[in-house]
């Protein structure tokens, strides 16, 4: 058997050479094919429509790539055009008679303003026409963070996919201050190193739910193939919900571009030590008529290994048994999101965006307890797990236009969300003998509905919006052991919700924005037992904000961001239901608490961001602080013979943080179209708890960074990258419920990413991708110290990571 896997090691190995091998010629074939003349003629045949539209796909044909963020083009009209034409004399009739006019750098930037705009005068909006995607991604990324009235950063579809990782999870590694908490996991995003709670995971702007009934949904459930664009929301508004503390993350899908169009990528690879990976996706939008369509969708099956392996000794060092824990997942999942609009006459327009999200997960997880000398295994306890996630959703709104500078939007959002587990655990002791069996099945069932409605007035140099939601959202549960139902485990959580809000973007002059806002929030939690007693909860919240950007020149801006958040506890972190793992200090069970309150958070943000290189260079720097009152932390504490990790409010807490981020075009090295990128976050906190105990967050890493180079070679149409990402460990001291202290320390955990990025022609593209190459492995050590200062125990838990190859196809039609 040894023999034939070593043989199926080889295989592998010699087959991902050879498609390294292939890729690589594609791409040095492509270089001798790929220098295209911009003043060559091609026919077109683009029919009239929006100018917005038309230049996309102008760009499309004539082989060039086209980014339009301009506020000048967006209610334009265009003819269309049909002929042979050179790009010159393409854009020439394109924009014939629009009243605007334009110009082409030498870099290839377009540059649009109003005919009768001063030439003295900077209003420019900029459209790149390049080959280089992944530069103009950045420069729009750059640009939207200027025009935003709140701190942001935003990364495009051409920067997401350049390294072509599979979940969307991996690629927001490389954002700032984006941690996960563990080794190999991509599931819950934690903004500035803080506790995923609180960050706030928007889907176009709307909050979508998990079949675990969390506030957010797991973002490795989303492949980055289908997303246009991710926003990190740092200063909040009052339009916004408003729980993102740490910032909120939306995540904008490609359905929100009706441009026609067809895209289709296909992609597989291979997980170290594991099996095959892949994923094929699909775009197809367009108009017919007033009718707008976009129909996107994908599936994936994405691996991942969690395999870890503790050793526990005593306090002089003697080993003390231990175990060892492979953990083995496959992903199947299927995500359809499709949109829909349409005009009914000038002044009205209906949305409908349907989704549904299917994730099946199976883990294998053969756990070996080892004996007190480490040196033979006592008895094997074989996990198995199938756990099955949908989400099912329809949001329906309908605008109105009241006037050329007033309208309303009123929207219903529906969704609902299951997740169902089967676990099959199986005892061996000793490992040749059966022990036991126990089967449970767990069932989960999560609903949303929620009506609102949105005003936006534009009142000279003011943009007054207001509006409000009520959404109702209940969660059931109950679980089955060995084909009896617990009944102590059936719970059913209600939460009723009222919010309303009033913002105001002022511009006072042209150096000056003034965004202010006043968010309310009422809410009632209602937790109900088998026992059919129940427990509620009502909190009435006023959330003011105030963001003010202040251009301090032509090419930087000030920025100062204040706001009170909340920390709304989860439906599931209100359910008293045990969930049962180890029951040891290490590997607690889990449980819920229906007795949370909500956190009250108060923040500031202040930074400043300069610009350079004609809108491709950035440096910036951002300083914020949050206040936390009523600090919601999972507490392990001994309940029984058995340990138990519960979330409560434990005090009071504050956080102080330092961003970077940066982006350096090379040409002061006369290094053309060599990108230099960078960013970090540094934090520091510290909580008063209600026993006197003064320390830390709980895993809270001190630190992230991420380092970046993107080269791009026209001649040769082809972008290689390279990218590392590192996380700082820590050291934490907790007080136990019996006087002793658990001293944790996590080591640091580095990741190294390649990719090269060639178009075979102006309609397909392949990438290939070497993730995570140095495969590091992070050790967790946890010490208990008694009272009296003597080291009673301590535990080494080490979790390997797996480095991974994948090549994809993308084209369109």
């Amino acid at each position: 058997m040894q023999n034939i896997n070593n043989q199926l090691d080889q295989n592998v190995h010699r087959g991902a050479i050879k498609t390294s091998l292939l890729i690589m010629t594609a791409i040095t074939l492509n270089m001798a094919v790929a220098n295209v003349e911009a003043k060559e003629q091609d026919i077109y045949d683009i029919p009239a429509s929006s100018l917005k539209a038309v230049l996309s796909q102008f760009a499309d044909e004539s082989g060039i790539a086209l980014s339009a963020e301009s506020t000048l083009i967006k209610n334009e009209k265009s003819q269309g055009l049909h002929g042979q034409y050179t790009i010159q004399q393409g854009l020439d009739i394109l924009f014939k008679d629009s009243g605007l006019s334009w110009r082409l750098t030498e870099a290839n930037t377009l540059i649009v303003r109003y005919k009768s705009d001063d030439l003295g005068v900077i209003n420019l909006d900029a459209i790149m026409i390049e080959d280089d995607q992944i530069g103009h991604s950045a420069e729009n990324s750059i640009s939207r963070k200027r025009n935003a009235p709140n701190a942001i950063t935003s990364i495009e579809a051409g920067q997401l996919n350049q390294f072509g990782d599979q979940p969307l999870g991996d690629t927001l590694r490389r954002l700032p201050g984006v941690t996960f908490g563990d080794a190999n996991r991509a599931r819950e995003v934690q903004l500035r190193a803080l506790s995923s709670k609180y960050t706030q995971v928007l889907v176009n702007n709307r909050s979508l739910i998990d079949g675990s009934s969390s506030r957010s949904v797991q973002v490795d459930r989303i492949p980055s193939s289908l997303v246009e664009r991710v926003d990190i929301i740092h200063a909040p508004l009052a339009s916004q919900d408003g729980q993102g503390a740490a910032g909120s993350l939306n995540i904008v899908w490609k359905n929100t571009d009706f441009t026609p169009r067809t895209e289709m990528g296909v992609g597989g690879g291979y997980l170290e030590d594991t099996a095959g990976v892949g994923d094929v996706s699909i775009l197809n939008a367009g108009e017919i008529g007033a009718f707008r369509y976009a129909l996107l969708g994908g599936v994936q099956v994405q691996r991942r290994n969690e395999n870890e392996n503790v050793y526990e000794f005593k306090g002089d060092g003697t080993p003390d048994g231990g175990s060892t824990k492979p953990n083995e997942r496959k992903y199947n999942q299927l995500n359809l999101v499709p949109a829909f609009e349409l005009d009914v006459g000038e002044r009205n327009m209906i949305r409908f965006e349907p989704s549904y999200l299917y994730t099946e997960e199976i883990r294998y997880n053969p756990i070996s307890k080892l004996s007190k000398d480490q040196l033979s295994t006592t008895e094997i306890n074989i996990k198995k797990r199938k756990r099955v996630r949908e989400n099912v959703g329809l949001l329906t709104s309908w605008q109105h236009e009241l006037s050329s500078m007033s309208d309303f939007t009123v929207s219903l959002d529906t969704q609902k969300g299951s997740e169902n587990t089967k676990r099959d655990e199986t005892k061996f002791k000793p490992v040749n003998e059966f022990d036991s069996q126990k089967l449970k099945t767990q069932k989960k069932e999560f609903t949303r509905i929620s009506p609102a409605i949105l005003f936006n007035h534009s009142i000279g140099n003011n943009e007054l919006s207001w509006g409000g939601d009520f959404s109702q959202s209940k969660r059931e549960e109950g679980d089955v052991t060995n084909g009896v139902a617990v009944d102590t485990s059936i719970v059913d959580i209600k939460e009723n919700r009222l919010n309303g809000f009033v913002q105001n973007i002022w511009q006072v002059n042209d150096q000056i924005m003034l965004t202010s806002g006043l968010r309310l929030e009422d809410s009632s939690t209602k937790t109900t037992g088998v026992d059919g007693l129940s427990q509620t909860q009502s909190n009435l919240f006023a959330l003011p904000s105030l963001n003010i950007v202040n251009k301090l020149g032509e090419q930087t801006d000030l920025r100062i961001g204040v706001a009170r958040t909340l920390r709304r506890p989860g439906l599931n972190e209100l359910s008293p239901t045990i969930s049962d793992e180890s029951g040891t200090l290490f590997d607690p069970d889990s449980a819920g608490n229906p007795t949370l309150s909500p956190e009250s958070i108060w923040g500031l943000d202040t930074g400043i961001d300069h610009y350079f290189y004609n809108g491709s260079g950035l440096a910036s720097v951002n300083v914020f602080a949050r206040k936390f009152s009523d600090k919601i932390e999972n507490i392990r504490e001994l309940e029984g013979t058995r340990y138990v990790s519960r979330p409560k409010n434990i005090g009071d807490g504050q956080v102080f943080g330092v961003e970077l981020e940066g982006r350096l075009p090379l040409d002061i090295l006369e290094l053309p179209n060599v990108t230099l990128w960078a960013n970090a976050t540094y934090i520091d906190s510290e909580v008063d708890t209600a026993s006197g105990e003064s320390r830390r967050f709980l895993e809270q890493n001190d630190a992230v960074a991420n380092l970046g180079l993107d080269w791009f070679v026209s001649s040769w149409r082809s972008t290689f990258s390279v990218s590392t990402n590192w996380v700082s460990g820590y050291d934490q001291t907790v007080k136990n419920n019996d006087n002793s202290s658990t001293k944790t320390t996590l080591t640091s955990l580095n990741r190294l990413d390649m990719s090269a990025k060639t178009d075979l022609s102006k309609d397909v593209s392949l990438s290939l991708s070497l993730l995570n190459l140095l495969a590091p492995s992070q050790t967790q050590t946890d010490k208990i110290v008694l009272a009296s200062g003597d080291l009673d125990s301590f535990t080494k838990a080490t979790e390997s990571t797996d480095r991974s190859v994948y090549l994809r196809l993308n084209w369109k039609f």
